[in-house]
């Protein structure tokens, strides 16, 4: 790889590294993938700059020229991190099925226990707490409340 390569692979990499390092600090990025990023563009600055390790790689993997060898292992990198984004993707839908599980069975187990016409007033009491949040609840108070306006 040219000299003009190894530069241009190496400024990338040094500011990859530092929107990675900005994207954790403000807390847009986790520290998990901060670490997979940091990993991955620190081989790919590793593999630019140290020739012989290039070498050696573009000869194992049968490539005529090391950029290929280099773009290859990148979209090697690359594909693993797009696995496992698609493993934790996995595990928060599922996570988030399950909560959504939780939560119909406490409105329900709410609902069952604590009907209160006055407050839902023929709606699901999920309906009724949305109203409530946004002051649409059609001018009707409890009765309770009814001095305290």
């Amino acid at each position: 790889m040219s000299l003009h390569g190894q530069i241009v692979i190496t400024v990338l990499c040094v500011l990859g590294l530092v929107y990675v390092v900005v994207l954790t600090v403000s807390r847009a990025l986790s520290e998990a993938w901060c670490l997979l990023w940091i990993g991955t563009l620190s081989a790919a600055l590793v593999l630019a700059n140290v020739r012989p390790l290039l070498d050696w790689i573009t000869r194992e993997m049968g490539a005529r020229y090391p950029a290929s060898a280099l773009t290859m292992v990148a979209i090697f990198l690359l594909v693993l991190l797009a696995i496992n984004s698609h493993r934790e993707a996995t595990l928060h839908s599922r996570q988030i099925a399950a909560l959504t599980r939780q939560l119909a069975l406490l409105r329900a187990t709410v609902e069952a226990a604590h009907p209160d016409p006055l407050f839902t007033q023929g709606r699901s009491t999920a309906e009724a707490c949305r109203a409530a949040e946004t002051g649409s609840e059609g001018g009707t108070r409890r009765p309770a409340e009814e001095g305290n306006g």
